[in-house]
């Protein structure tokens, strides 16, 4: 009889499938292992945690030797020594850059009609108040730096610009008009 070679195909596709107590002794090594670990811990004093303990400055001196003849004995370490050394360390500071302090602050108001605001960042030229929403109106008049007006109107966008306006109105004079958000800064209740 003639041996039969084994084909190409059937080669490349054999899968090893090891036995099913192989399985059972590498879960019974994990589960000792796991175990052994647990009881290290346990047996080590893992249980409890390390008792706190406050850090203490020691000042470290040199001890003077025997006296050699001739040679002065020093004094001990005085109590203003150790007291100047104690209030050197609270004042300690580490050198580089730092981050800048963190300042909290309201939120914002937000401009709605009936709110009180002021004009702000229009320097010496003054807020142009317009007799309608847009850049290209006529202004009406015009508002210098930290004036408050009222908000009656608005919000309102105009075809030319990409402004947001309200209608305000100076409350000592009576002259209404639109105004850019850009520039006013509501005032608390």
């Amino acid at each position: 009889m003639t041996e039969q070679q084994p084909r190409a195909e059937q080669v490349g596709m054999t899968v090893y499938i090891p036995p099913l107590w192989s399985f059972g002794l590498m879960v019974l090594g994990v589960g000792l292992c796991v175990l052994a670990t647990l009881g290290a811990i346990i047996l080590l004093g893992g249980t409890e945690p390390p008792p706190p303990s406050t850090p203490q400055l020691e000042l470290l001196s040199i001890q003077p030797s025997a006296n050699v003849e001739g040679q002065p004995t020093p004094p001990p370490p005085s109590p203003q020594l150790v007291q100047m050394a104690v209030s050197l360390v609270p004042n300690f500071q580490l050198g580089g850059a730092t981050l800048a302090p963190v300042y909290l602050s309201p939120t914002p108001d937000t401009l709605s009609v009936g709110r009180q605001i002021a004009v702000i960042n229009v320097g010496g030229s003054g807020l142009n108040v317009r007799m309608a929403p847009g850049i290209n109106q006529a202004i009406t008049f015009e508002s210098p730096e930290r004036t408050l007006l009222t908000i009656i109107g608005g919000p309102a966008t105009a075809m030319e610009d990409a402004y947001t306006w309200w209608q305000v109105q100076d409350p000592f004079t009576g002259q209404q008009g639109w105004a850019v958000d850009l520039y006013m800064e509501v005032q608390p209740k």
